[in-house]
């Protein structure tokens, strides 16, 4: 914190915004981080809080407290179905938005109506092949 020109360069390189977490006294107890940190409180530009938004879902802003952190490893950031176009092209996924899981739209689970090769009627999950249900 000491070093003025670590302020000087996460300012210069910011493109979008910039996030300091950490404790307000502590910055406090350095002068230009001090200035900093009034600056930033006077311009109403600090706070308890992190606005995240989901890249799928850019209208979701979830405002998360450092100390709610654990609770994304938990739960969905974004509240909003997920809708992906799963690999069979007919089906959306139906899940909570989940960001880009490997290979998670590529074994449709929907229930579908379908005749198995001995002609009979048959339900069985899109990604099963219905040559492969007896």
């Amino acid at each position: 914190l000491k070093e003025q020109a670590r302020l000087v360069v996460a300012q210069s390189r910011a493109r979008l915004g910039m996030y300091f977490i950490g404790d307000r006294a502590t910055y406090d107890t350095v002068k230009h981080w001090r200035a900093f940190s009034a600056a930033m409180h006077a311009r109403e530009c600090a706070g308890a809080k992190i606005p995240l938004a989901c890249p799928r879902h850019p209208a979701q802003i979830t405002h998360l407290a450092v100390k709610d952190a654990q609770r994304l490893l938990t739960t969905a950031l974004c509240q909003h179905v997920c809708g992906r176009r799963m690999a069979c092209g007919r089906h959306t996924c139906l899940q909570l938005c989940h960001g880009e899981e490997l290979d998670h739209h590529s074994l449709c689970r929907e229930m579908v109506d379908d005749t198995c090769k001995a002609g009979h009627l048959i339900r069985r999950r899109c990604c099963d092949a219905a040559g492969e249900i007896a």
